[in-house]
């Protein structure tokens, strides 16, 4: 997530929305003990090892469109 650049820090003020599970969970996947979290994305890469499409949005709700994916690769 660091080397994509779709990470996103949860700030203090989110920290007590997320359940106890979700705060024991976040220490389980950070090994340095912070409060970073991967941001839902979708790339695409081609045969040159290239980027050619890229959505992330720190809302989880807001996922890459199909077709937009599919029109990327044409």
């Amino acid at each position: 997530m660091n080397a994509y650049k779709v990470a996103i820090e949860v700030n203090k003020e989110n920290i007590p929305k997320y359940l106890s599970f979700t705060k024991k969970k976040i220490t389980e996947y950070n090994e340095i003990n912070n409060n970073i979290l991967p941001v839902p994305a979708t790339y695409i890469i081609n045969n040159n090892k290239k980027i050619s499409y890229a959505h992330y949005d720190p809302d989880y709700s807001n996922r890459a469109n199909f077709v937009e994916i599919l029109n990327s690769v044409k």
